[in-house]
Parts: C-alpha cells; structure tokens; sequence
C-alpha cells in the first residue's frame, strides 16, 4: 500500500511507517514504502490523519487498544484484516466517538495470483492495481470518512467495494478461510501417510499448487480467523464435504462420465472466474451513493474529519446545555 500510495509525488500526503521489527521497518525504508520511519508509536499516532494497520487478526484487538489514546480528533484508523465483523466490535469499544473505523481488505490484482510470493518480497506498487478494496464501515462514519475510503482505493490503483461486515465475513469464509482449510487438511493427510518416505520424492507442482494456502498466513492468525467466524466457516466446509462426498460417490461406482462431468465444470467454472478477475468489470452498485472526492482531494484537505469532530462535540455541547 506504501509503494502505491507513494507514486503519487505531487500529492499532499506523507507516508509514514511504523513497525516493532526493526527489520521489516528497515526493509519499508530502504524500497521506498513509506517517507520515513516513526519509531514512537504513540507519536505517530497524534500526528495522523489516517492509520492503516496491516496486522494479523490475533493482534489487533490488543493494538486497538494501544493505539486509540492517541489518535487526535478525526483522525481514521482502518485495518487490512480477513474479516471485519469482530474487528468493527474492537473499535466501537475502542476509539473515541470523534475518531472513525472503517475495515478495508485489499483484493490483489488479478495477475500477481500465482506469482507464488508472500512477505516483504511480495511487495510492490502494483500489487492491488486493477484489484478490489473491499470497504466495511459502520453506519455512524461520517460521508468524509467514506470519501477517504474510495479515495485511498483509487490511489493504489483499485476498485472500492462497500458492503456489510456480515456478508463481508460470509463470502471470506468460502474465499480465504476454506482454501486454507482444505490446504492444511491435504498437507496432514498425505504426509501421515505410511508411504510419505517415498511419496515426498514424487510430490510436484499439483501437491504444491494444492498446499500452497496453508503457507500464506501464520497458524495463530489462521486460528483467529476461523475461531471469530466459525458460523461462517462451518457452513462453508459443509458445502466442501459435501461436494467432496459426490465426487467420492462418483468414484466408487465407477461413473466415469459423472465424474468428467463434475471434473469439467469444476475446471470452467475456474476459468470463468479467472477472466472475470482479468476484466474486472463488477457491478457499478457495488459502490455506495456518496460524492466522491477526486484522487488526492481528500488528503489535500487533511479530510476534513477534524471538523467533523468539532461539529459534532460543538452539537452534543448545544444539545446538553
């Protein structure tokens, strides 16, 4: 997000980094991620419009917590977690009425998908170019902090797509959580089998292909998010045992023109949604009816939110006395 934001030379915005790993702090200074590094978190804090925080899910309640004392009036903080719904619940208890939330998941663009890269070394400018930025905000974010939203996707050179944190959560279930289950479930199932010695020697790139999902989150993160949606997730692995038993039934009895069948449309189904991806031409209703700002406009303005802020503390002082 750094590096798309960052090529935007004549844009009145700053982008500063801060991470606890001098490491990956380093590396975001030397590629040229952010303008500088603020090693004191709490004086970032005061000093932002806007926080994104690229966290896992297991730790961002607690920074949540660490973060909201210091943020200033209209400031917004948003997160890159897999879901929204309990992160939306963190910051309501959180922040500070005069501060605002929105949850935002970058979707990649769609020919970085199997560039097989994860980390820092996945980094680049055009990692969300042509990709979605799913927006979930809650109903008392004001239309400049939806206007950041929209704004910020553009910049990186995405598409904004507002939607509620339930459905959000709903459809991650099918479309992170499962893949990661099944990935994990063909890892440990293959390796305990006895023949694993002989096996790994002849493992290529459809067992890696098919494993791969198990590698890209780490295991405390993965649990967090299947734990906070397990509704979702076990509704989700229904549909897959499911669709796993016909596949097996097909097998059993030999059917083999089932079996092509449901191995076909399986295969133009994922054809299918690999163009659309290419294309990306989604549903212009996807976007809510807000008037949006043009790129950089709003941070030009510093947002405006800390105005939002003062009219509403303004309001609530008329309206007590």
């Amino acid at each position: 997000m750094g590096l798309a934001l960052r090529r935007h030379q004549g844009s009145n915005f700053l982008v500063v980094g801060h991470d606890r790993e001098p490491g990956a702090a380093g590396y975001a200074e030397k590629v040229g991620a952010v303008s500088r590094i603020e090693w004191n978190l709490p004086r970032l804090c005061a000093a932002s419009d806007a926080l994104v925080l690229a966290l896992p899910l297991s730790e961002l309640r607690e920074t949540l917590a660490l973060v909201a004392p210091h943020l200033k009036p209209g400031a917004v903080v948003l997160d890159t977690a897999p879901l929204k719904g309990p992160v939306m619940e963190w910051a309501a208890q959180t922040l500070a009425p005069d501060r605002f939330f929105i949850g935002a998941n970058p979707i990649l663009n769609p020919e970085r998908l199997h560039d097989g890269k994860a980390g820092h070394e996945a980094a680049r400018a055009d990692l969300f170019q042509d990709g979605l930025l799913a927006l979930v905000a809650p109903a008392s974010v004001p239309p400049e902090a939806l206007k950041l939203g929209n704004d910020l996707a553009h910049l990186m050179g995405a598409a904004p797509f507002f939607l509620e944190a339930a459905e959000h959560d709903a459809l991650m279930a099918g479309a992170d959580a499962l893949p990661s289950l099944l990935a994990a479930a063909l890892s440990r199932a293959v390796s305990d089998s006895p023949a694993w010695t002989d096996l790994r020697k002849l493992a290529d790139r459809t067992f890696a292909t098919g494993t791969a999902a198990a590698d890209l989150r780490l295991p405390a993160a993965l649990r967090a998010s299947l734990l906070l949606n397990q509704e979702n997730v076990l509704r989700a692995l229904d549909g897959l045992l499911a669709e796993l038993g016909r596949l097996r039934d097909s097998l059993a009895a030999s059917d083999g023109p089932a079996l092509e069948a449901r191995l076909a449309e399986a295969a133009e189904r994922r054809a299918r949604w690999l163009l659309e991806r290419k294309e990306a031409n989604w549903e212009a209703e996807a976007a809510p009816e807000v008037e949006l700002p043009t790129s950089g406009e709003v941070y030009g303005q510093a947002f405006g939110l800390a105005n939002v802020a003062r009219r509403r503390a303004q309001s609530k002082r008329e309206s007590q006395s």
